[in-house]
């Protein structure tokens, strides 16, 4: 019997001790994003961050190619003023193949 109970001890010190490491990994990767906590009352619990993460890195993507493409587009343009770039803001037809995007 108290073999049992040092057994279930053991095994709980064990599951808080990872229950603590994850929630200092979970607090990384939340303090890491952006997560958005607009329309709350009450600040959040570690758990509803951490699965606003994904939206978070949407934004921080979307926001980062919104910024690096017009500069891109400029090195283009800039270093090879004979290129069309018009056919780029019209997108790529999912379609397409990859032997008529080299035409």
């Amino acid at each position: 019997m108290m073999q049992q109970v040092k057994g279930l001890s053991d095994s709980n010190t064990a599951l808080r001790q990872e229950l603590d490491e994850l929630k200092v990994a979970a607090q990384t990767v939340v303090d890491m994003v952006d997560v958005a906590e607009e329309d709350v009352e009450a600040p959040l619990a570690l758990v509803e961050k951490v699965r606003r993460v994904p939206q978070g890195i949407m934004r921080y993507i979307l926001a980062t190619t919104r910024q690096y493409v017009p500069n891109v587009l400029g090195l283009v343009k800039s270093n090879w003023p004979q290129s069309v770039l018009a056919p780029l803001g019209e997108g790529m037809n999912p379609d397409c193949e990859e032997n008529q995007f080299e035409e």
